[in-house]
């Protein structure tokens, strides 16, 4: 099953963390969110991932986004595993799979969910996706590629600004022109004007 496009509309989710509390997609408006599943809960490998982002959680949040794990384990077992080993943000329990069919993670008849993940932007869309994770060069991975986005949200912000700068500078010296050539249609009969007063006085 292929994962959801880079570009495309995140789906809407809506599930339990460990500890009950319902998670869904507009909690993380404006920001970005990582979403890594993992097969199992207190596995070894998803253990070290977790923990790689549990040490490097406040780069993420420097960076604007946030961490959540997800899981076909129960909550139960999702908070067994996030207080084992202090991890700092949500885990969400699938149960039946709903939300990783939706992000073409895992396939309608899985039993348990894989290894991947999906970046999802502030504005709701999917900003990167992950189809094959290495657990302890995960995290890393992740925080270059916001750090790539930033980038290019800054690079497009300095377009802009010199595109409006560009169109005011027009728009200045065309209206100076206009008034130059206003001023040379009316200074010269002042002058003149002036000239034969003082010759008269």
């Amino acid at each position: 099953m292929a994962l959801i496009a880079t570009g495309a509309d995140a789906p809407d989710f809506n599930l339990p963390n460990q500890d009950g509390k319902t998670v869904k997609k507009d909690d993380f408006a404006g920001r970005y969110v990582l979403l890594w599943w993992y097969p199992k809960a207190d596995t070894p490998g998803w253990t070290i991932e977790g923990k790689g982002f549990r040490d490097r959680i406040q780069d993420f949040k420097d960076r604007n986004a946030s961490v959540v794990g997800l899981s076909y384990d129960s909550p139960t077992d999702n908070g067994a595993f996030r207080d084992k080993f202090s991890f700092p943000y949500d885990l969400l329990s699938d149960k039946d799979g709903v939300m990783s069919i939706a992000f073409g993670v895992s396939e309608p008849d899985s039993a348990r969910s894989p290894r991947k993940s999906v970046l999802i932007g502030p504005d709701g869309k999917v900003a990167a996706t992950y189809d094959k994770v290495t657990p302890a060069d995960h995290p890393g991975q992740v925080i270059d590629d916001l750090d790539g986005m930033s980038w290019q949200l800054e690079s497009e912000i300095l377009k802009r600004a010199a595109s409006t700068h560009r169109t005011i500078y027009k728009k200045f010296i065309l209206r100076s022109k206009i008034l130059l050539s206003y001023s040379h249609s009316i200074v010269p009969p002042i002058i003149t004007q002036w000239n034969l007063w003082v010759k008269n006085c």
